[in-house]
């Protein structure tokens, strides 16, 4: 088919039918996801374009028709700059309209082939708040230029496509290999930025000795700006009138009158001065562009935070906290697409609209904030949890389609119907006190729901609810129910609220008769009974951490319900935790030095986010495989083996589990479940591994790392849980031991260096990918237990038998050039084999590789295979790309 014909047919696919749109046009997800897939369609196109005008056998007249016309239907217009990829030998970066490009395909080679490996389309808003795509490719270039010279080029590219999304049509606006004044732009971005965001972002940013990012003002070409702290002498007569101060040698600004009183001052006082000095700008830039890759963000309680401007730049932010700032738009976080987590809980904030795009999402919390429209949260399909309690929303019509959800707080807003959270049926949590809702009917087949609250709402039937059987905790104070007999039967129901209710006589103190395990709290008295029942050394610990007195009022004894902090610990008289059950809000709780052996009172405290137990007798955790809140836990100095029923904790981040009875076994199947989670268990072993390092070694373990002097704790077990390693040209290292600690590790380069034993490597189950190129290894052995490998790389090495890697499945790549190898017998079974290169051996036949139905790239020139074979495998197997001189 020829191409004019293809080039329509392709624009009448991607164009769609025009219909009107106004000015508020947004896009849904599924339209988001379409036109991507348009824009890969283009993008691929553009490729088809490129090789029609290097392939020799394409009409002149043909080209030319898509360098005059045709180009006009893939780019915006034709002062499109596209940066020159074509001349290898170019130094500085030049950019060309593209007309002047697409004749240059054409004009430099006489053949020509594009290859085009689009690793990324992504949504993007500009400063106006348009909508365009911008992807990501490796362009290869094989070809022959005018000399005849072979031209092999691979480059990382970059695309940006318009959308109009009333014509629907997609146009390349702008085609680029280098992201124009990067460093620029980060240095002009730092020096227009407020000194309360330097302070921020700079702090933990150490340029060198002392000097931190945050106190660098401005940044040139060649110099930086720097404010610091000088002790400066001051000594001489002042005079002092009224409120004001002056020297003795401005005596004449007083006009003859007569100063109050003169001083004498000597002594010294510390000023802020400022001063431009040059320095290597490479530091700063690297500094700089470790602040914009930052994921995690927390500025929450900070009144100076005004505004998140300096926040456009941190796209690779996956949890941002502004909560309690003086914040109003979030406008700036419009292009953060990773973001995953965002708090901005008592700001100014009024509008969401600017998270239309963040369609990672998961967790928003925007309590006690000026929001009154949640549409934009209709488009953000992966959220699982949202917090908006104490705003003007009046409708959860947005959400009902956000079917991934779990956790809906929305207490004290102006909702009324719940027809849309009929179909949510993840829904675990829900918080409806102090909302207009009468009816609750909407909710009777969310067969998840386990936590309810309708407090002090107009809701008198609870039907509804006697099908949710993993209901654990209703709150229903203050309402108009007066039966509970639609709940009595719920199994797992183990909490009822209900105080200020009428309801029926003795129908609380029944059921709880006939369901021992379900405690109803529906009057004042029962609450009262239950205090009076605890043992005197509870009564003090509670009342001094509520800050109540000693003979609470009933009032108080809720209060004390609702605490969110207790610390218990260093009491040596604590054994049991009974008193705890009812305290369902508390978030924070330390039992540490205590004698306290088990948690089962604890287990249904669904709030709890944070628990010390450390240097307690207890052994087990299995009562917290349900608190899916705890994002901190110290069990340190415990009997603790098993950490087995942390592993669905997917808020864990920290686990401190030093002197503890765990196993690395144990640790690293936590680490598989929860990989953001950091658990420190071996400090004193890695203490030990880390000082008894060679400086050499400690600089390439800690290289990535901020690291400034000896290594805590944290930054130990992170070196020791780093996924990837890089050690290249260090003939000094031999020696691979010090690697032993680095279980995690998935991907492992040593090239050129002189190891010669691979056996400190072979407990690291985890590799995926090993380089061992370069070194003069010659035994496998070790290698054959790690099962997980998919690349590995033994070029250049004295390697010449292969049987120890036969069993290694999962190898996709493997590269033995330069190697002593004569035979491909052990690679009968490698059948995820897809890359082979053995290029520079003496192997002479490629069997049995030659028959594995995965193999698809071979490279084996040089070697003493006959072209008779080479030429019978392209018969045979015509998929497979040889690469053979």
């Amino acid at each position: 088919m020829k191409h004019i014909p293809l080039l329509f047919i392709f624009l009448v696919l991607i164009s769609g039918i025009a219909k009107p749109q106004d000015d508020s046009y947004k896009l849904t997800p599924e339209e988001v996801e379409s036109y991507k897939a348009q824009a890969r369609s283009l993008i691929s196109y553009f490729e088809g374009t490129l090789n029609f005008l290097g392939n020799p056998s394409s009409t002149t007249q043909e080209k030319e028709i898509i360098i005059s016309e045709s180009w006009s239907k893939i780019f915006v217009n034709d002062k499109v700059q596209v940066e020159d990829d074509l001349d290898e030998n170019r130094d500085v970066p030049i950019n060309k309209d593209v007309q002047a490009y697409l004749k240059d395909v054409d004009f430099f080679f006489h053949r020509a082939e594009f290859s085009f490996d689009i690793q990324s389309v992504e949504p993007m808003v500009d400063d106006n708040g348009v909508l365009f795509f911008k992807a990501t490719f490796m362009r290869r270039l094989n070809a022959v230029d005018l000399k005849y010279d072979t031209i092999r080029s691979t480059r990382l590219r970059y695309l940006e496509i318009n959308l109009d999304p009333f014509k629907k049509d997609l146009k390349i606006a702008s085609y680029y290999t280098t992201k124009l004044n990067e460093e620029q732009e980060l240095r002009q971005w730092w020096t227009n930025m407020s000194s309360e965001w330097k302070d921020i972002l700079g702090r933990d940013a150490v340029v060198f000795d002392t000097l931190l990012m945050t106190n660098i003002e401005g940044i040139g070409k060649q110099k930086a700006l720097v404010r610091y702290q000088q002790m400066v002498h001051r000594q001489g007569n002042y005079l002092v009138v009224d409120q004001d101060t002056l020297p003795a040698n401005q005596a004449h600004r007083l006009f003859n009158h007569k100063p109050d009183t003169v001083i004498y001052l000597d002594d010294f006082s510390m000023q802020w001065l400022t001063d431009s000095i040059s320095m290597n700008m490479a530091v700063i830039d690297n500094k700089l562009k470790q602040i914009v890759a930052t994921t995690n963000l927390d500025v929450s309680n900070n009144i100076h935070v005004v505004d998140l401007e300096p926040l456009s730049q941190l796209t690779e932010l996956t949890e941002l906290n502004i909560s309690n700032t003086p914040v109003n738009s979030l406008h700036p976080l419009r292009n953060l697409s990773k973001l995953k987590i965002l708090a901005l809980n008592s700001t100014l904030v009024n509008d969401l609209s600017p998270l239309q795009y963040a369609h990672n999402i998961k967790e928003l919390y925007f309590n006690n904030t000026g929001v009154d429209d949640i549409r934009t949260l209709g488009f953000l399909k992966n959220l699982e949890k949202i917090f908006m309690s104490k705003t003007a929303i009046r409708s959860f019509e947005p959400l009902a389609n956000l079917l991934q959800l779990t956790v809906l707080k929305a207490a004290n807003t102006l909702v009324g119907d719940l027809e849309p959270l009929a179909k949510l049926k993840e829904l675990r949590i829900l918080d409806l006190s102090q909302t207009l809702i009468t009816d609750i009917q909407p909710l009777e087949n969310l067969s998840n729901l386990q936590q309810l609250n309708v407090d002090k709402t107009l809701v008198s039937d609870l039907r509804p609810l006697q099908k949710l059987d993993a209901l654990n905790l209703l709150q229903l104070n203050e309402t108009k129910v007066t039966d509970l007999a639609p709940i009595e039967n719920l199994k797992n129901l183990s909490r009822v609220y209900a105080d200020q209710n009428e309801l029926k006589p003795g129908q609380a103190a029944q059921i709880m008769r006939n369901h021992p395990a379900m405690l109803i709290v529906f009057d004042s008295e029962e609450l009262i009974h239950w205090w009076h029942g605890l043992p005197i050394y509870w009564r003090a610990l509670l009342t001094g951490q509520a800050g109540v007195g000693a003979q609470p009022t009933t009032e108080e004894l809720h209060k004390i319900l609702n605490i969110h902090e207790l610390d218990l610990s260093s009491n040596a008289y604590l054994q049991k935790l009974d008193p705890l059950s009812r305290l369902i809000n508390l978030k924070n709780l330390s039992i540490s030095k205590t004698e306290v052996t088990e948690l089962g009172a604890i287990k249904d405290l669904q709030n709890l986010v944070r628990l010390d137990i450390s240097q307690t007798r207890i052994a087990s955790l299995e009562e917290l495989s349900g608190l899916f809140q705890l994002n901190w836990l110290n069990i340190e100095s415990t009997r603790v083996e098993n950490l087995e029923p942390l592993h669905k904790l997917k808020n864990l981040k920290l686990l401190l589990a030093d002197n503890s009875r765990v196993s690395s076994e144990g640790v690293v199947k936590l680490k598989l479940a929860l990989p953001e989670a950091l658990i420190i268990y071996q400090t004193e072993k890695l203490t030990f591994w880390w000082n008894n390092l060679g400086a050499l070694w400690q600089g390439i373990l800690a290289n990535g790392f901020d690291i400034s002097g000896k290594p805590d704790a944290m930054q130990l077990q992170t070196i020791a849980d780093r996924r990837e390693l890089s050690i290249e040209n260090k003939t000094e290292i031999s020696n691979l031991e010090p690697l032993m600690p680095l279980l995690m590790l998935e991907k492992l380069v040593i090239s050129g260096c002189a190891v010669n034993n691979l056996q400190p490597i072979e407990s690291l189950e985890h590799l995926q990918w090993l380089e061992l190129s370069g070194n003069p290894v010659s035994n496998l052995s070790p290698l054959a237990k790690l099962e997980k490998l998919t690349t590995l790389s033994l070029e250049s090495t004295p390697v010449s038998d292969l049987t120890p890697i036969a069993g290694l499945t999962e190898l996709s790549r493997l590269n033995i050039a330069g190697t002593q190898v004569k035979s491909l017998k052990s690679l009968a079974n490698l059948k995820r084999l897809s890359e082979l290169s053995l290029y520079n051996t003496r192997i002479k036949s490629l069997s049995p590789a030659d028959k594995l139905e995965s193999l698809k790239y071979l490279k084996c020139y040089n070697t003493k295979i006959s072209k008779k074979t080479i030429d019978k495998l392209k018969l045979a197997r015509p998929d497979v790309y040889i690469l053979y001189y």
